[in-house]
């Protein structure tokens, strides 16, 4: 929006939480420029059937991973088949610098475009005080890179933690009737960013009284962003426009999730998921 370009939503698909690539061709337009799919809780999307379609309509692919830091696609890194990817160092994401994020792209000018746009937009040649576009104060301080190089070099440590703290759960969980768990459990070549379960939606809200009343801080997660209300007002959506999406939304809860997770905090939750759940 900020820069001047309409979003379309496309609705989830059911079993993965991510964009349907099924339903992306009926969206495109003359106006399409780019598809932007994201890699929800670190899965990462169905990448192959999103570049056919980008190739057949001549679109870029930009691929939002800001959840799946260290995700594998169908045994190898995720990027290959994008143009550019996002990913984020928010302080709940598998490495942190406290904040901000980081771009990558194969392509040289779009890897010079987005270098001065993150400082201003100085000149590519990074000479002083000499500017060619509009740019952002956008670049990461040297405390804040300091901090992410040190946790880059331990991201394999992290990315195994968190992979035991979520077996832990899936152990815990799979025979507990009325709770669907995370559908990172079907692909281990996801990375874990969170770990969210859905409950029947009639209990949703309750169970998550519940689990805050126990000093435990679980949330809905997410909503759908075309029902907020700036997207209502701006675009007039409404319920109804993406069915899976509303429906999985109004089911998903958001359990404490974090690399040094011990097994006695975790049987605690469960616990008392279960006593809401049975009640």
């Amino acid at each position: 929006l900020m820069e001047g370009i309409t979003p379309v939503f496309v609705d989830i698909d059911s079993k993965t939480y991510n964009i349907n690539p099924k339903k992306i061709e009926e969206k495109i337009t003359d106006k399409t420029k780019a598809i932007l799919p994201v890699d929800v809780f670190g899965l990462p999307c169905e990448m192959d059937e999103i570049k056919k379609i980008a190739d057949k309509y001549d679109l870029k692919i930009i691929q939002d991973s800001c959840e799946a830091l260290g995700s594998e696609y169908k045994g190898e890194p995720i990027g290959k088949n994008s143009d550019a990817m996002a990913f984020s160092f928010f302080p709940n994401k598998q490495i942190t610098t406290g904040e901000g994020g980081m771009i990558v792209t194969n392509d040289k000018k779009l890897y010079k475009r987005c270098k001065s746009l993150r400082n201003q937009g100085r000149k590519e040649n990074n000479k002083w005080l000499e500017y060619e576009r509009m740019g952002y104060n956008s670049w990461m301080t040297e405390m804040s890179a300091a901090i992410g190089t040190v946790q880059i070099d331990r991201l394999e440590e992290i990315l195994e933690k968190r992979k035991s703290v979520a077996k832990r759960y899936i152990k815990l969980l799979k025979n507990v009737d009325n709770i669907v768990l995370p559908p990172n459990a079907d692909y281990p070549e996801s990375s874990w960013f969170n770990f969210v379960i859905r409950v029947d939606k009639n209990i949703r809200d309750s169970t998550l009284e519940h689990l805050i009343k126990n000093g435990i801080p679980a949330k809905e997660y997410f909503p759908p962003i075309h029902l907020e209300s700036f997207y209502k007002e701006k675009f007039g959506y409404h319920e109804g426009d993406l069915p899976i999406c509303e429906k999985i939304s109004k089911e998903t809860i958001n359990i404490p999730f974090y690399n040094d997770m011990t097994e006695k905090e975790q049987k605690y939750i469960v616990n008392k998921l279960k006593e809401k759940i049975k009640d």
